[in-house]
This record gives C-alpha cells, sequence and structure tokens, in this order.
C-alpha cells in the first residue's frame, strides 16, 4: 500500500507565477510527461499547490514534455526555484520560454546543460524530498516567474497537460480521455458493514525518515513523534465523508481512517499523564503508538 503525501509541496522555490498570466504554449505543444498518468491532484488541489500530481509507482519513466535545454537537474536544494522541497529534480526550458519542472524523482537520467527531445526519458518517479510516498509534481515556471503570485512562480499547466497527448515514441497522438471515480468508500472496506472512524490530519512530520501523523483527538496531551506519531503506511487517505481518494495525499486538514489490516492489536489501557488513560497500539510490521482509546474497536470504528 503506496501513497502519496504532501505537507508543502507546492510552494517549492521562493515564490511562482501569475495564475492568469498569458502564455503562448498550448496542449498541442507538449505531450504529458507520464505515460497513461492521470492528475490526481490538480493546481491550487488544496490551498498554494503550484503543479499537478500524477499517483504514480515509484520508477515509473519521466518524459521531457517538449524539446528544450535542461537549466536543472539535481537535489532541488542546489536551486533556488526548486529547494530542498523537490527533492531530486529538473527544469527544462522550452523554446517559448516557459520552463517544465519535474519534482521528487528517484532518480535522474539527464544532466544539467543536456538538450532534450520531446518524449526523451529523463528520469524515474520516486519521492524524494518533501514527499511521503511515490508521486510525480509537475509544474511550469515562466522564463521571468513572478516569485510573489502566491504559488512560488509557477502557473497553472492543467490547461497544456491535462489533455495533452501521450508520447508514442515518434509523434505525439491524442490519448483516450480518463476520468477519476472515487473507489467505494474506505468506511466499508475490508470490514464489510462496519463503518470506519474518520480522523483528521492535524500535522504531518518526518521523522527518522518515515513519516507520521499527528490527530489531536487520540493525543490531548503531551505529545511526541516517536510514542504518538501515526506512521502513514498504515492509514487510507480519505475524504470528509469517508471515500477514499485518488491520490491518496495527506495534508494537514486532510482525512484518514486506520487501515484494520494493519493494525494488530490495541492493548488494555495504562494510567498516564493527565489522567488520561493510554492505549498501546501494535502494527502488523511491530510497530506501536500510543493512544487515549479502550480498545481496538474504539480506535478503529469509534465505538
Amino acid at each position: 500500500m503506496k501513497k502519496q503525501f504532501s505537507k508543502v509541496i507546492a510552494t517549492f522555490g521562493v515564490a511562482v507565477f501569475s495564475v492568469g498570466m498569458s502564455v503562448s504554449a498550448s496542449a498541442a505543444t507538449y505531450v504529458k510527461p507520464i505515460d497513461n498518468g492521470v492528475i490526481t491532484t490538480g493546481f491550487n488541489g488544496y490551498p498554494g499547490h503550484g503543479g499537478v500530481d500524477y499517483a504514480i509507482p515509484q520508477g515509473t519513466p519521466i518524459r521531457a514534455v517538449a524539446d528544450g535545454t535542461v537549466k536543472f537537474a539535481g537535489a532541488g536544494a542546489q536551486h533556488s526555484w526548486m529547494t530542498w522541497l523537490a527533492g531530486n529534480s529538473i527544469l527544462i526550458q522550452h523554446g517559448d520560454g516557459l520552463h517544465s519542472g519535474y519534482a521528487h524523482l528517484s532518480s535522474i537520467a539527464t544532466h544539467t546543460g543536456a538538450s532534450v527531445k520531446q518524449g526523451d526519458i529523463i528520469g524515474y518517479v520516486g519521492a524524494t524530498g518533501m514527499a511521503t510516498g511515490p508521486h510525480l509534481h509537475f509544474e511550469f515556471l515562466p522564463a521571468n516567474p513572478n516569485f510573489k503570485n502566491g504559488y512560488s512562480g509557477r502557473i497553472d499547466p492543467t490547461g497544456m497537460i491535462a489533455n495533452a497527448p501521450t508520447f508514442t515514441g515518434q509523434s505525439a497522438t491524442q490519448s483516450a480521455s480518463v476520468s477519476y471515480a472515487p473507489q467505494a468508500s474506505s468506511a466499508a472496506s475490508s470490514t464489510g458493514a462496519q463503518q470506519l472512524k474518520i480522523y483528521r490530519v492535524d500535522d504531518l512530520q518526518k521523522v527518522n525518515g518515515s513519516w507520521f501523523v499527528r490527530n489531536n483527538e487520540l493525543v490531548p496531551t503531551g505529545f511526541e513523534w516517536k510514542d504518538n506519531g501515526i506512521p502513514v503506511e498504515f492509514v487510507d487517505t480519505v475524504d470528509a465523508n469517508g471515500n477514499m481518494t485518488a491520490s491518496q495525499v495527506l495534508h494537514k486538514g486532510s482525512y484518514f481512517v486506520f487501515n484494520p489490516k494493519q493494525v494488530t492489536s490495541v492493548g488494555a489501557p495504562l494510567q498516564g499523564t493527565a489522567g488520561y488513560r493510554w492505549s498501546k497500539t501494535t502494527y502488523s510490521n511491530g510497530r506501536t503508538s500510543w493512544f487515549v482509546v479502550n480498545n481496538q474497536n474504539q480506535l478503529l470504528y469509534g465505538r
């Protein structure tokens, strides 16, 4: 079970381009950066998100969307537009002056200064930088970005990419339109009619290389990431009604449910801090968390 999670992935760099800025590019100029990829989180899909996200498996090849020159290829921390949030990233400048940006790559298959052709494989999907699971964050910047536009200089790439053709190897052909219908409610997942309890992401943090969620209801006092954080691999991302989301993107203010298959046990409550009774939750890989619940039924279903 792999997911994509974002906290502030949208705001690479100091800032980005104006949403209303006129550009000369069109969908016909570009191809999709991912073969058969579907946009799962759009531009401003959550406040400040300065690109589009493709929920796609680790190692999926990433293509140059048009001919151009690689202006940067490397760790985002080494580039002022991308910053460490982007992880392994690439910026390509095209003939119309626009830059296409690719972030969170597991590995890079080009280099700064290289000339690339439309459809060239330039890297592979990963989860480097501010990402908790494999996905491609794709974005457009103009030749001279307005870094104070609220999107770290980025402009909305949707009109150029959402309906762009897929690269075929010689020429681009229009791909069939794809729509996403959310999966069946996570609340009725493998547990049949039982309604899983919906929790809110009150915070999200990477600790010692792993991502954890904080929920204030489960930990009303004395929170510590190593003791009370919820490992993200044991939850499913849902909307406020409990419907599993397309992108499985976690960010502050989004919602999740515990995956019942990943919760092994919830121990008997013990008297602890601030007068609360805390129970030890054990997950399928042996990790544990301490929450203010009485039993496994209460943790998973709220009763």
